[in-house]
């Protein structure tokens, strides 16, 4: 296997390094893209992110046959870095560190890997007699672990108040040989898939009340971040086991197993290891006598009786060392309960016996002759100032939360993001109030006022009321003071932009900076919005109220696009919304949206302007009209439906001729003679039956035939529409003679009568 040096490491390399290990992501999980862009990434999701990019980098490296030098490694990270792939720079710098322990560690952990491949495969599943005895079939690896459930398996059981609970695994689950829980049962194992971690973290797990119930140790994973989620992944959302979690490498895990209390809770790893050093060194000082006796028999030995040797392999000057070890480790841990940091060795100090002291490997020697004491001169107290209070309010950096209040905002407090409050809830009440998201407040009308942070507020107020949270639970904040009602609008805009914000509400804002002096080009500015971008939301501020909700409730009736293009052109000479208009062009776009499909915003528009350009509103249409044009309104029945239609026509043709003159260019009767003999020769050279049997040419046939049939069909019908208009003209003129008759007759009757 080739190992690669730093030398080797360049950023066209790691570029491609790690679009290697995408792909090898993406065949793994093709979704793993859409989860990265995801803003409110879920914490299991970001584990099977990590999860993905690490084994998809070790898979890199061991099909290339490819590994890295600790230089290499740690050069590699610093590219990862500048590519955006922090978690794979980590997981580098730490995997290099590792690299590079010494032989004798990598040799004592050689007995304890355990991510072999699995010897025994569980083949049916165990009765209850079986899981009683503890009889049942079991997967082993190749430390003293028992795999008792395989991942995607179910374990259940009744907790102490009688309840049933059955869990998903999503690792293997077991327990490790020969070791004793506080419960009487076996240290339980979950073994996760990182595959290089040499690290074990030790969940303290814990019951109802808090006090301590038994461990659950993390095997393969890489940090205590994965490890936790991995925990928490196998249990229901509502438990409330996870405890502190202690981190100890594969040595010192050992170590703990064989030599520490695994029935007390694992609270200082140093402790431990300290009393099991203690407990060792008590064991060899018993055995001292034993030694010296030996060494006066013959002088030549010094190493301590073979069973002794054999049992831990110490020798007099390793007691020696464990018993130097001790005594600094004792100091440290008390200085550490004191609240005082170790000195580093050669710190010179002067003690209370007036001599000089240095802090050396073997522990503090005197250096110097007893110093003199010289009487200390007593110093006058000074008059401390009296502070006087500051005027106005000052700025605190937290609040109690009956301190702060909410006023209404352009959102409505029912279209606040359910599912948000519900994370922040879990979050806070799990973590308390992440300090580096505070909220953002103001002292308005003499009280301290919600800016931005309005879901954390809500979630703060509803663990209040649930009891879960005191009633003065302290908030942190940052204060701010705004020039006017439009800064502090906009401010509050610039902080929703981190999550899903309903278009309505945005148009709702947009507007009311324009009311109170704002023009686009100032919100753009102020925002960092593109002019477009806001022109489109303020559309939707001139739908009419039944459109408008609409577009708030999502519905699929009314896309976005169609709702902001409605609200831009649908307008009169004044510039004002045409509600008629609107609703003629919302009732056009649903009778024929399918026709377009995603043309339908650009058609949608064009039908809008004939709207407005007097074809259909703005004469008197029985006054203009021909009888032709009467006839064929009562055969459609309206003049939007014609007009639809005829769009539609008018779409089509042309489509069909941007395709052929794409091909064949723009004029067809002058076309090329060499460019027919190209496509007669390409037709000729791909058929395999003759020029007679051209599949292409009979296709084009049958479209000209349908066209031909589509243009003697219409025309056939115009003619029939033509004639319907002629036959009341025929029945018309002669009513007409026979009123004029009439009249004539009533003069002649009328003058009889007068005479």
């Amino acid at each position: 296997m080739e190992v690669l040096e730093k030398e080797d490491i360049t950023p066209e390399i790691a570029e491609k390094i790690l679009d290697k290990v995408h792909l090898a992501m993406s065949k793994e999980n093709p979704d793993w893209q859409v989860w990265a862009m995801d803003e409110d990434l879920e914490d299991w999701q970001e584990y099977e992110l990590n999860t993905l990019s690490r084994n998809g980098l070790l898979l890199v490296l061991r099909n290339s046959k490819k590994e890295l030098s600790f230089d290499a490694g740690i050069k590699l990270a610093k590219e990862f870095r500048g590519l955006g792939a922090n978690f794979l720079s980590d997981f580098l710098i730490g995997r290099s560190k590792f690299q590079k322990d010494s032989e004798e560690e990598k040799n004592r952990t050689d007995k304890s890997v355990f991510l072999s491949p699995i010897s025994n495969i569980l083949k049916s599943e165990p009765n209850p007699l079986q899981v009683r005895t503890g009889n049942d079939k079991k997967t082993h690896i190749r430390i003293p672990i028992t795999i008792e459930n395989k991942k995607g398996s179910y374990r259940s059981g009744t907790d102490t108040n009688g309840n049933t609970w059955r869990n998903k695994l999503y690792h293997d689950y077991g327990y490790i040989k020969r070791t004793k829980e506080a419960n009487g049962d076996h240290v339980d194992v979950f073994i996760g898939p990182d595959r290089e971690s040499r690290v074990v973290f030790v969940i303290n797990q814990q019951t109802q009340n808090g006090s301590f119930d038994e461990h659950k140790c993390m095997l393969g994973f890489h940090d205590e971040k994965s490890a936790r989620a991995g925990y928490l992944k196998n249990y229901n959302k509502n438990w409330k086991g996870l405890g502190s979690i202690a981190t100890l490498t594969i040595s010192q895990f050992e170590e703990w197993l064989e030599f520490g209390n695994t029935r007390r809770e694992l609270k200082d790893p140093k402790i431990e290891f300290l009393k099991s050093d203690l407990f060792f060194l008590k064991e060899s000082l018993n055995s001292l006598p034993v030694f010296l006796e030996n060494r006066k028999s013959d002088p030549i030995r010094t190493f301590l009786p073979s069973s002794e040797k054999e049992k831990r392999g110490f020798n007099l000057f390793e007691i020696r060392k464990t018993v130097e070890k001790s005594n600094r480790e004792l100091r440290s841990i008390r200085k550490a309960a004191l609240g005082q940091t170790t000195e580093p060795i050669g710190t010179r100090n002067l003690w209370n016996d007036g001599y000089y002291h240095e802090k050396t490997y073997e522990g503090w020697k005197t250096v110097s002759e007893p110093k003199k004491e010289t009487p200390k001169k007593e110093r006058r107290p000074r008059n401390k100032k009296i502070e006087r209070p500051k005027k106005g309010h000052t700025n605190p950096t937290s609040l109690p939360f009956p301190k702060i209040r909410v006023i209404g905002q352009y959102t409505k407090k029912e279209d606040y993001d359910r599912s948000q409050i519900d994370s922040l809830k879990q979050k806070i009440y799990k973590n308390g109030y992440d300090p580096s998201f505070p909220m953002t407040v103001d002292f308005k009308d003499g009280q301290w006022t919600v800016v931005a942070g309005h879901h954390r507020y809500e979630a703060v107020k509803e663990l209040i009321r649930e009891g879960k949270l005191h009633s003065n639970f302290q908030i942190p904040v940052v204060t701010k003071e705004f020039a006017d009602d439009n800064s502090r609008l906009a401010a509050q805009i610039s902080e929703n932009h981190r999550r899903n914000v309903l278009p309505t509400d945005e148009a709702i804002a947009y507007g009311k900076l324009v009311k109170d002096g704002w023009d686009i080009k100032r919100i753009s500015e102020e925002l960092g919005i593109k002019v477009g971008g806001i022109q489109k939301r303020l559309s939707l501020n001139n739908l009419t109220p039944e459109l408008f909700r609409l577009v708030h409730k999502k519905d699929r009736s009314l896309p976005l696009g169609i709702a902001e293009v409605i609200g831009t052109y649908c307008k009169d000479a004044n510039d004002k919304p045409n509600f008629t208009i609107q609703i003629k062009a919302f009732r056009w776009y649903q009778e024929n949206r399918a026709k377009y499909g995603s043309r339908g915003p650009s058609v949608l528009q064009e039908y809008i302007k004939e709207l407005l350009s007097s074809e259909f509103e703005n004469f008197d249409f029985d006054t203009v009209a021909t009888n032709v044009q009467k006839e064929a309104l009562r055969t459609i029945g309206s003049k939007e439906k014609a007009s639809a239609n005829k769009k539609m026509l008018e779409v089509m043709v042309e489509n069909l001729m941007k395709t052929y003159n794409r091909v064949l260019g723009d004029n067809i009767t002058s076309l090329s003679p060499d460019v027919t003999k190209e496509l007669a020769a390409s037709l000729a050279l791909t058929s395999d039956k003759g020029v007679d049997s051209v599949a292409v040419l009979g296709k084009l046939g049958v479209i000209i035939q349908d066209l031909t049939l589509i243009k003697n069909s219409i025309q056939n019908k115009l003619k029939e529409i033509e004639d319907d208009s002629s036959i009341p003209m025929l029945f018309a003129r002669s009513f007409l003679f026979d009123i004029d008759e009439a009249i004539v007759l009533s003069n002649v009757i009328k003058t009889e009568i007068a005479a």
